[in-house]
Parts: structure tokens; C-alpha cells; sequence
């Protein structure tokens, strides 16, 4: 038996070897390439066969179809037609009715508001801003959001809008490689005088969203700068929180889209996650809200502390208003508490200060796992073995 499985081996060693010296070799990255680096690995596997059948026949997901849709409108829901037919009253029928404004069309992965973005109908797009779409949302296949499809189809009022809001992310790159911007000059000519106007246009709009983003950080979230500030000291840090807080600043004002890790943090999120012990009492001495949540997991301060084990942080966090409020919450992305991501990581410390402040053993997450179950399928069975005896 370990002789059939070395044979079977040696071709997979030689098939990766010859895989390392292709991926030392500068190549364009191209369909092909991927193609061909593909079929090296697959052949000392014993697939090649069935692979390039597969490549031959386009067989690489059901969306990715070479074939030409003939009807595009059989692939939108109702309230893509509804956004398309530009019949406002229907989409806010629809809406009424239960229509996801988030739903995505069969063929490319699009929502009604990349559709409502390409059109000229401006309070059609700010009526799904206000219904619930995500105005960052990327279609499948091309990744644009929809502001950068308001950019490429020169839609100015649009591109206006979108910029006023303020979870709007202009770094979003889309499947083409290019962010919203990046698209403002596709497809222009030089002689082109109209569209030239407008990519300037764009281009200042894009350029006093920068501004007002930048001054919006120093002057709104002065506190949270303060936190996000690497060069500092924990001690520096508390004294020029204790400046701002005297002139007034808002403790709990959260950062705008800065694409730090951290957009829409407070100062006290940023500060449990980084374990900043002092610059959190401070914080919570003035009035810090520790049941905010962030942008990217829509965690707590509680989740951050958690996450990274930061059991001294846990128990700052105890002693002050919100903790029991927020003590068992569920984030939304994974289903889980505090708890489990305590012990997601095996921080058995952690675990103890939540346990011992009356967390919940029964909660699942969207994996089907109670904080226990988690940490034995992770292999943490001191942790596993602590949470078992707790549910006793």
C-alpha cells in the first residue's frame, strides 16, 4: 500500500517542481497562462483528462457561459425590470411588496441600483439608497460598484450622490483591475470634447470627496486620529485625548472610509482591538459607547477584545455601562458572541473573564457551533474541556 502511494506521489512532487520553475519565470497572466499552469499541476495528478474536457467545453461555473444570451430581460427580477423600465412607482410597489433591493440578476450578478446608476433618473437611485442597497455592492462578474458604473456611463448627478454618502468607498477595485476613477477615462478619445468635460468633472468631484473625507478624520473623529496613530505612545496618546476631550470633542465620533482596517470605528473599537488599556479607560471614563459596532464584521468592542484575547481589556469593559447589553450579541457575519471569538483563537483567559461575567454556552453561530464545540473542533480541548464543565 505505501509503495502505490509513493508512485502516486512522484508524479504530483515532479508536476509541482515543474510548477515552481514556471512561477520563477516572468509571464503575462493571461487565460492561457492560468490555463497552462493549471494543466502542469492537474497532469501529475492523474486529471488532465477530464480538466482540459472541462476547459474544452467552458465547464468552469455555471455563470461563466461562453454561449450568447439571447434574452437578457429573462434573467432580471421584477425589480430590475421595474428599474430599467425607469417606473419609479412600480419599484416602489415592489420595494413595498417585499422586492430584495439587494437582489442579483441571474446572468451577471448585478442589483437594481447598477442598473438605476446607468440611467438619468437620479431620485429612482437615491429611492434604493434609502430602501436598503448597498451602495458599495460589486456585480459578480465585472466587480464594478455602482459608483464606478455611474463614472463609466458619464451619469454626473450620480456620481455626485454617491459621493455624498458617507460609507461610499471609492478603492474598490473592480474584476477589470480598476477602481471607480480608474474608469473615468475608459473608452475616451482626445478629440473628444464632451466626455472630456466630464472626466474633468468626475475628476474634481473625486478630488473634493478626498478632501472633505481627510478633513472630516482631523476634525470630527480628532480622538479616534489620535488612537490610529502608530507613531504615538500609549501615555501620548492620553494626553492629547485629554486635550481634545476638554475642548470638547465628540468620544464616541467613529472615522470615515480611510481604508485603514478601521472604517467606522470609534475610538474605543480601535482601542479594545489594539489592546490600548489606559487610552480605553479614558475613553470609557468620558462616556465611551462600547455597544458601537464597526464597518467590515459590525463587531463591538466587546468581539475586538475577544478576538485577540485581551482578557484585561475584557474586564475594563465588564465595569462599565452596555457590557451586560452587549455581552452575549450575535455579529452578524459569522453568528458569533464574545465567546466564541475567545475561544476561536484559544484564548482560555479571555474565555474565563466572559464565562465568569455570565456569557451564554448555548449560542450558536452560522456554523452550527456553541462556543464548546468550537473550540474542540479547533483542537483546543483545555478550553473545550473548561466550557463543558461551565455548562454543568
Amino acid at each position: 500500500m505505501l509503495k502505490t502511494q509513493n508512485q502516486n506521489l512522484k508524479p504530483r512532487q515532479k508536476a509541482f517542481k515543474k510548477l515552481g520553475e514556471t512561477m520563477n519565470k516572468p509571464m503575462p497572466f493571461t487565460r492561457k497562462t492560468c490555463q497552462s499552469l493549471a494543466l502542469i499541476v492537474l497532469s501529475g495528478m492523474g486529471i488532465t483528462a477530464s480538466f482540459s474536457e472541462a476547459l474544452a467545453n467552458e465547464a468552469i461555473g455555471a455563470l461563466y457561459s461562453s454561449k450568447f444570451e439571447s434574452n437578457i430581460n429573462q434573467n432580471l427580477t421584477p425589480l430590475h425590470k421595474a428599474v430599467w423600465d425607469n417606473d419609479i412607482q412600480r419599484v416602489k410597489a415592489l420595494i413595498d411588496s417585499g422586492a430584495d433591493v439587494n437582489g442579483l440578476d441571474r446572468l451577471m450578478g448585478v442589483a437594481p441600483l447598477h442598473l438605476a446608476v446607468q440611467g438619468r433618473n437620479l431620485d429612482l437611485v437615491k429611492l434604493l439608497v434609502k430602501e436598503g442597497a448597498f451602495v458599495n455592492l460589486q456585480s459578480v462578474r465585472l466587480g464594478g460598484t455602482p459608483l464606478l458604473l455611474a463614472v463609466w456611463h458619464r451619469n454626473i448627478p450620480a456620481v455626485e450622490y454617491l459621493l455624498s454618502l458617507p460609507d461610499i468607498d471609492t478603492t474598490v477595485i473592480s474584476a477589470a483591475g480598476a477602481t471607480a476613477l480608474g474608469f473615468n477615462r475608459s473608452g475616451t478619445k482626445a478629440n473628444d470634447k464632451a466626455l472630456n468635460e466630464d472626466v474633468t468633472t468626475i475628476n474634481a468631484l473625486f478630488a473634493a470627496h478626498e478632501a472633505k473625507t481627510l478633513q472630516q478624520a482631523q476634525e470630527k473623529a480628532a480622538i479616534y486620529m489620535v488612537v490610529a496613530n502608530q507613531a504615538l505612545s500609549e501615555e501620548e496618546m492620553v494626553a492629547e485625548i485629554k486635550v481634545l476631550l476638554e475642548k470638547g470633542y465628540d468620544v464616541n465620533a467613529v472615522a470615515p472610509v480611510l481604508k485603514q482596517g478601521s472604517d467606522f470605528h470609534s475610538a474605543l473599537l480601535l482601542a479594545a482591538m489594539k489592546g490600548y488599556l489606559k487610552v480605553a479607560k479614558l475613553l470609557l471614563d468620558n462616556g465611551a459607547d462600547q455597544t458601537l459596532t464597526g464597518a467590515y464584521m459590525a463587531a463591538i468592542a466587546l468581539h475586538k477584545a475577544a478576538y485577540f484575547g485581551r482578557a484585561d481589556m475584557l474586564t475594563l469593559l465588564s465595569q462599565y455601562p452596555g457590557f451586560q447589553e452587549v455581552l452575549n450579541a450575535q455579529g452578524p457575519n459569522n453568528g458569533y458572541t464574545p465567546l466564541h471569538d475567545a475561544v476561536w483563537h484559544g484564548h482560555l483567559e479571555a474565555a474565563k473573564v466572559l464565562v465568569e461575567a455570565g456569557a451564554r454556552l448555548d449560542l450558536k453561530g452560522y456554523d452550527g457551533n456553541t462556543p464548546e464545540q468550537l473550540a474542540r473542533q479547533n483542537g483546543y480541548e483545555v478550553l473545550a474541556n473548561y466550557l463543558l464543565a461551565a455548562e454543568q
